[in-house]
């Protein structure tokens, strides 16, 4: 099986391409990004905001959603190895958790559940319902109570 890309190019602009793997996570991180839209929140919360859809030739599936890259950090690095500092670097984890914090209490303000928090992300970047094990109790994801994480 060949790898799925992480990245797609649209129009000369790169873009992140997150498979729709789940029947259930795709339609829901749809859903949760127009109602961002309708909330008037595109743009003005760090949030990963989704440019379009990706469908099969005949157009009866879904095979992905494309999205707008986060900003470079300072460092120079991707998420990736950013998540890995974060695991071992605390000196972030107030900073981030309160501009976490924030995103979320307005997320919640407007109805709008995240699903999958964690105080590493400085940026909310997956509205698909599922939960980061070690954070999240199963039971508790893709509701507001799964979005505290204190």
């Amino acid at each position: 099986m060949s790898e799925v890309p992480q990245q797609a190019s649209l129009n000369g602009t790169i873009k992140f391409f997150k498979p729709a793997i789940d029947k259930n996570q795709t339609p829901r991180e749809i859903n949760t990004h127009l109602r961002l839209i309708k909330a008037g929140l595109k743009g003005k919360i760090r949030v990963s905001n989704l440019h379009s859809s990706v469908v099969s030739t005949d157009a009866t599936m879904i095979l992905g959603l494309l999205f707008g890259l986060i900003p470079e950090n300072p460092w120079g690095e991707n998420l990736g190895s950013l998540r890995y500092k974060a695991a071992s670097c605390s000196k972030y984890h107030a900073k981030w958790k309160k501009q976490v914090t924030a995103i979320v209490t307005q997320l919640h303000s407007r109805g709008i559940i995240w699903g999958d928090a964690s105080w590493e992300y400085s940026w909310i970047v997956d509205f698909g319902g599922v939960y980061v094990e070690g954070f999240v109790e199963r039971e508790k994801a893709g509701t507001e109570e799964g979005n505290g994480w204190e």
